[in-house]
């Protein structure tokens, strides 16, 4: 292989190996020819007009609603562990390591834990938004409100089940950083 270093090219001898090609999952999805390298690209800024930029912005919004939303189905289905969740601790410590790698790297990782947050606001758990817009759905077709009782035990349930998810995700906050 010859590569260019300091404006001189120069003749390395490689010798590639099998490896296997994971997706953002961790699934392996083929397996290919590898020689330990990756081709570095520069990052080109693009001056787009209004449309342009809102028109990408939208498919990045859509791009990071299904990464979202296959994190979901990969934790379902265990190819990605419950223990890979993670709280305010992480979340911390992966915008530090975003702010070392630039600012657009954190302005790419705000905007995803942006739309995270928002559709895990809009899950059906009664104390969240998309538990009040189901109460609002169920009261539209039966023409009346939900009793009263029912909507506190809702709430306390939702309330509970928010709770435990927070003490899961500090005890894994809290274990990757013993480990």
């Amino acid at each position: 292989m010859i590569v260019l270093r300091d404006n001189a090219e120069k003749s390395v001898m490689v010798t590639p190996r099998i490896d296997s090609a994971k997706n953002l999952f961790g699934e392996e999805v083929e397996k290919r020819y590898m020689v330990g390298i990756m081709r570095g690209e520069a990052l080109e800024y693009e001056s787009v007009n209004i449309f342009s930029a809102f028109w990408n912005g939208l498919q990045q919004t859509w791009f990071y609603i299904y990464l979202v939303f296959m994190g979901f189905v990969k934790l379902f289905q265990q190819v990605v562990p419950a223990s890979e969740m993670g709280g305010p601790i992480l979340i911390a410590q992966m915008a530090g390591e975003q702010m070392r790698a630039g600012w657009v790297n954190l302005i790419y990782f705000t905007s995803l834990l942006s739309v995270n947050l928002g559709i895990l606001n809009l899950l059906p758990v009664p104390v969240l938004d998309g538990g009040h817009l189901v109460f609002l759905g169920i009261e539209s077709i039966r023409k009346k409100p939900l009793g009263e009782r029912f909507q506190i035990i809702s709430q306390q349930v939702g309330m509970a089940l928010l709770g435990g998810l927070m003490i899961f995700v500090f005890y894994n906050d809290i274990m990757r950083l013993l480990n």
